[in-house]
């Protein structure tokens, strides 16, 4: 019962594509469908993922998001960094959407959304640093104008760099100290949220969550300066990849097959998200034979038949981080969301491209989720994984 109410927490507080308030549920029970644990296939190294990625982590039982530290895929150590004071009585949603970049003496500085039991609906930036990059320490409230309540911040060289989004717009902003920011050159992009930013050799290219249709996509942009009036818009750039299904026999739980109304467009290593009665699971396919389909991991969940399923790439996709491999192809991690109706998760994945341009898609070999989730005594999500960033140029693979 303990994992369906924080699973129904989850549900109810997974961020969406496009920013808006962290809200909390008036009761858990509110929620359409309860999460099961979702357990990540054998663990093993991921060139990509090795870490440490930050990411919004939930704890449960107080109904508020902290910040934790994912290695190899998995959290080191157990449990939030830096978190905010919570106050049973009032709402408290915490701490969302960090990104971390290293200071000029190695210290790790984390700047993340805060939203305060005093002030729920008022999100600000915060700045937290650390030695270690495990224990932090809050520094101070990040000031702009417009206000920047959310952002991907990098220090490059002498100049802190910004790129945040107020009022559908996403601003670009500088500061020399990393606290007091100066917007430069009017707004760049309409409608997109910034997700990663890098610089391949002289030109610049900002990932974005873009929001069409009640869906949102990973977008690219592209600009010689950052402080130019407007960056160029070269699209969406994921290839989105559903095969909707119905389960036709009963499943029980702890079984690792299921069978399905067909196999038809899924394939060995695609991760399922799989909507039931008492719950939902996420869990990556190891064989298919005909119609039945063998898990990676055991069903967390009974389910029955008419329970419906799609791969976690149908819905949304939420660009963090991307790095270039020796051969010069493409790499990086993109959240996925709303693959299922009811079931609102955001599990990360391996992506894949020849060209930053795309299209990017999905690398069914690498281990899904690639972050995993811990399931002990307290539900805890993973959304908005973010590596460190050490400069603006282009990340090299496993580097």
């Amino acid at each position: 019962m303990a994992v369906c109410v924080a699973a129904a927490v989850v549900a109810q507080l997974v961020l969406a594509p496009e920013p808006r308030d962290v809200r909390l549920p008036p009761r858990p029970a509110a929620a359409k469908v309860p999460l099961g644990p979702v357990v990540a296939a054998k663990p093993r190294r991921e060139p990509i993922a090795d870490g440490p990625f930050y990411v919004s982590t939930l704890d449960a039982a107080a109904q508020s998001y902290g910040v934790a530290r994912y290695v190899d895929g998995r959290p080191s150590p157990v449990g939030e960094l830096a978190r905010v004071h919570v106050d049973a009585s009032k709402r408290c949603p915490g701490l969302t959407s960090p990104a971390v970049t290293r200071g000029r003496d190695g210290e790790y500085l984390l700047y993340v959304t805060e939203r305060v039991c005093d002030a729920p609906d008022r999100p600000r930036l915060g700045l937290w640093t650390s030695r270690d990059g495990r224990h932090f320490r809050r520094r101070a409230t990040v000031q702009a104008s417009p206000p920047m309540p959310r952002a991907y911040i990098v220090r490059d060289g002498d100049v802190f760099r910004a790129w945040y989004r107020e009022d559908g717009m996403i601003h670009y902003a500088e500061s020399p100290d990393g606290v007091r920011f100066t917007v430069l050159g009017g707004p760049k992009v309409a409608g997109a949220t910034p997700g990663y930013v890098f610089k391949d050799g002289r030109r610049w290219y900002l990932l974005s969550n873009r929001t069409s249709d009640g869906r949102s996509d990973a977008a690219l942009f592209a600009f010689d300066d950052p402080r130019q009036p407007r960056y160029e818009d070269l699209g969406a750039i994921v290839s989105r990849r559903s095969a909707p299904k119905r389960v036709v026999t009963p499943a029980r739980r702890g079984a690792r097959t299921v069978e399905l109304s067909g196999t038809r467009g899924i394939a060995k290593g695609d991760l399922l998200v799989i909507r039931g009665r008492l719950g939902a699971d996420a869990i990556q396919v190891a064989r298919i034979r005909g119609d039945k389909v063998r898990l990676a991991s055991p069903l967390t969940v009974r389910h029955d038949p008419g329970d419906g399923l799609d791969l976690a790439t149908a819905g949304s996709t939420l660009p963090s981080y991307v790095c270039r491999e020796r051969d010069g192809t493409w790499a990086g991690i993109f959240g996925t969301a709303d693959a299922v109706p009811g079931v609102l998760f955001e599990p990360a994945l391996v992506y894949r491209a020849k060209s930053i341009r795309g299209p990017w898609r999905v690398d069914r070999s690498a281990t899904a989720p690639i972050l995993a989730l811990e399931n002990r005594q307290r539900r805890r999500s993973t959304q908005s994984p973010t590596a460190v960033s050490r400069g603006v140029g282009v990340r090299r693979c496993g580097a």
